[in-house]
């Protein structure tokens, strides 16, 4: 601690301490000198505390679409592998026939409700005023968007280590496919949020 601030917190100390010594004038003064002496040592603190935060964000969601990426090619793989060993042939069921029309209507499903819920999600970010507000529900939308796109791989996936078929094979890969183009960027944060250059420059 500097000597001159240890000086004013002993004269405050005494101050506190022994009120009588000094008149109502000369107290004033003195806890004027310990706000200002506090103020010293809070600045820094406050300067920190306004650091960017907007900084990681284009980082964050690209490691959380990765990992999710990751997860999905890695199960894919697994499937794929597990049915390729298994040498014996696959028969044709009533489950197999449930889920060609399940599977299907499931990606469709999911595929449409995830532009809809991102679309009206990013509509609602863009109306707010904060940026930080903006990009929290930017967020949102891009977590429900990718677990919508997610899901239907993961049950086409599923399907062809039940069934053998191909066709969740090819599915799957088309959804793992879509799922990986949504991956997040600076630019796609600015056009879909409309933000201008100044928060723009902050991400």
């Amino acid at each position: 601690m500097p000597f001159w601030t240890q000086t004013h917190e002993t004269v405050i100390y005494s101050t506190i301490n022994e009120p009588t010594t000094f008149n109502l004038h000369q107290q004033n003064h003195l806890y004027s000198l310990k706000y200002h002496t506090f103020a010293s040592f809070s600045n820094p603190i406050i300067m920190t505390t306004k650091n960017n935060p907007s900084k990681n964000y284009i980082n964050t969601l690209s490691l959380i679409h990765g990992a999710l990426t990751m997860g999905l090619i890695l199960f894919a793989a697994i499937t794929v592998f597990l049915n390729r060993s298994n040498s014996s042939t696959n028969s044709v069921t009533d489950l197999d026939n449930i889920l060609v029309y399940i599977v299907p209507a499931m990606a469709v499903f999911g595929l449409m409700a995830s532009m809809f819920l991102f679309k009206n999600k990013v509509k609602s970010a863009k109306s707010k005023d904060a940026l930080q507000k903006k990009l929290y529900d930017y967020r949102v939308a891009t977590i429900i968007k990718l677990a919508l796109i997610e899901g239907p791989a993961l049950l086409s996936i599923i399907a062809y280590l039940i069934t053998g078929s191909n066709l969740f094979l090819g599915m799957a890969a088309a959804l793992i496919l879509y799922f990986i183009l949504q991956r997040p960027s600076k630019n796609k944060v600015v056009m879909d949020l409309d933000l201008n250059r100044s928060d723009s420059e902050q991400l």
